[in-house]
């Protein structure tokens, strides 16, 4: 089984203000939400934010707590991938997310 490790998190377009970042594996959580207060900058995760995937599936973002959209390109669990940026729409807003798999 492979693990995704979540490495950095940005936000770019309309946001405003202060937000809790939850990004998920098809619903299960990969560590602890991170706040945002900025766009257009990289905020790093913890160190080991990691979550063991059974295979390929969707990356969710979960803002404030709601659910608010999902990746359009589902990932996979192989084969290895290092620095890997997925990008999630939420109306004019992106969220950008680099993360690594690794088996």
């Amino acid at each position: 089984m492979a693990k995704i490790t979540l490495k950095k998190v940005k936000l770019e377009g309309g946001w405003s203000g202060s937000y809790q970042i939850d990004i998920r594996f098809i619903g299960t959580p990969i560590g602890a939400p991170v706040t945002i207060s900025q766009t257009s900058q990289w905020v790093d995760y913890p160190p080991n934010t990691t979550l063991e995937i059974p295979g390929a599936g969707n990356l969710w973002l979960f803002v404030n707590g709601f659910y608010a959209s999902m990746a359009a390109t589902p990932l996979s669990n192989r084969p290895t991938q290092i620095n890997v940026e997925a990008v999630i729409r939420y109306w004019i807003r992106d969220t950008h997310v680099r993360y690594d798999i690794v088996p």
